[in-house]
């Protein structure tokens, strides 16, 4: 529950915080931005493409997650403003931000399925660790830090500049991470236990990952 907090009050503040920014600090117009924002929601499907592809051929699904995991918190490195490269540039480039948003976008999506297909492979029928329980929990924890988000990065960005922002992202983005590792260790891997082992160390698995 914890990473699907993370994960969508920093993706709520990401969708407010970089129009933002490329409308204050780069000039962007309205419908330039929204074409933007627009490809990075295209990228983040082909994105679950790609991994789906990927899962079913070449890569297990523990080294996907670390893959993804690792990306992201590369890509919410970018957020932060290094200062121009050119003389008379006092942002850095405004495809860094895209990348960034792309990057932690993507693969932060892509992470919420695997952390959702451990949940639900841990759920415990009848129990506080029910599926159904898990749903009511999860809804919860998605929707009311995303109410946040965008309050959060406006707020964030007007009071204390754009590498507050960063820092808190990066911030965001390894708690996720950690989240992640947390889950991928506590995992039952496929053919690890037997059909007679998994009813008796289901439950007690299932509280750790909890």
């Amino acid at each position: 529950m914890r990473f699907s907090a993370w994960r969508s009050l920093g993706i709520s503040a990401i969708e407010v915080a970089t129009a933002l920014l490329l409308e204050a600090q780069y000039g962007w117009t309205p419908e330039k931005i929204g074409y933007a924002l627009g490809f990075v929601f295209a990228l983040t499907a082909s994105t679950g493409l790609l991994v789906a592809l990927l899962r079913n051929t070449l890569l297990s699904e523990y080294v996907l997650m670390f893959t993804l995991a690792f990306f992201s918190i590369v890509g919410s490195a970018l957020f932060f403003d290094f200062g121009g490269l050119e003389k008379g540039q006092h942002h850095s480039s405004p495809v860094l931000l895209m990348a960034a948003d792309m990057m932690v976008y993507a693969c932060m999506f892509q992470l919420t399925a695997f952390m959702e297909g451990i949940a639900t492979q841990a759920a415990v029928p009848d129990s506080t660790f029910s599926l159904e329980n898990f749903i009511v929990v999860r809804n919860l924890a998605i929707q009311m830090p995303r109410a946040l988000g965008p309050l959060m990065a406006r707020w964030m960005i007007d009071a204390f500049g754009r590498n507050f922002y960063a820092a808190f992202m990066l911030c965001l983005t390894m708690a996720a991470v950690w989240a992640v590792c947390y889950a991928a260790s506590y995992a039952r891997k496929p053919g690890q236990f037997t059909s007679d082992e998994v009813i008796e160390v289901s439950p007690s698995s299932a509280k750790e990952a909890s």
